[in-house]
């Protein structure tokens, strides 16, 4: 009887030592975690280089992000104004300077401006590109998955001091429901957002005439 409560007794022990081992494994990083998964919002490469066009120097600022969208965590939607993270996949940065990067290739893949420079500037440019309210989301609803990229634009010549257009910009595409899907869905959607912006500032633009002198 007695050895049977020492035999008890030894296996309590060991079962609490382990436990103990296992909680200070789990505080100081022993335990193993899966990592995120790090993806990237970006421009498909393009088949032919960018060339100069005669519309001067544009400055593309970097978007300031909806509220929600400011870090680099992937973002879903299953209930209306309630962002949930996804725990084990993330951006490789926040959405707001892969956008900005994305903007610059597309406008000066557009043919329309001398220089396409991001924010701030070394010269002087002759228009700028401002950006807000950037949300880059995947939706879930009724067993569909889908996801949006949204953001405003304002288009300002500064040689004239005048607004030359504003405009929210969106684009939807349907997504498979994981992130990796949901990542795929929003590149395709970064293109859409992106042609847009390229036809909205064509048309905005006049470079048919000389640049007025500044000042």
């Amino acid at each position: 009887m007695r050895h049977e409560m020492l035999r008890s007794a030894r296996a309590w022990i060991i079962a609490a030592l382990a436990l103990s081992c296992a909680s200070c494994s789990s505080l100081f990083g022993g335990k193993e975690r899966t990592p995120p998964a790090i993806y990237v919002l970006s421009l498909d490469p393009a088949a032919t280089p960018p060339h100069a066009g005669s519309c001067g120097a544009l400055q593309v600022s970097e978007p300031d992000p909806a509220p929600g969208f400011s870090s680099a965590r992937m973002v879903y939607q299953r209930q209306p104004h309630r962002l949930e993270p996804f725990a084990f996949a993330r951006w490789a940065e926040p959405p707001a300077p892969m956008m900005q990067d994305a903007m610059v290739r597309a406008l000066e893949r557009s043919g329309l401006f001398s220089a396409v420079l991001a924010a701030p500037a070394a010269v002087p440019p002759d228009y700028s590109l401002e950006s807000d309210a950037l949300s880059v989301l995947q939706s879930f609803d009724g067993g569909t998955s889908q996801t949006v990229i949204e953001l405003s634009i304002r288009l300002v010549d500064l040689r004239k001091s005048r607004l030359l257009a504003v405009q929210r910009l969106s684009a939807s595409v349907p997504a498979e429901a994981n992130p990796a899907g949901g990542v795929a869905a929003a590149n395709r959607a970064l293109a859409q957002v992106l042609d847009q912006l390229v036809g909205l500032t064509r048309n905005a633009v006049d470079c048919s005439g000389p640049a007025p002198p500044r000042g």
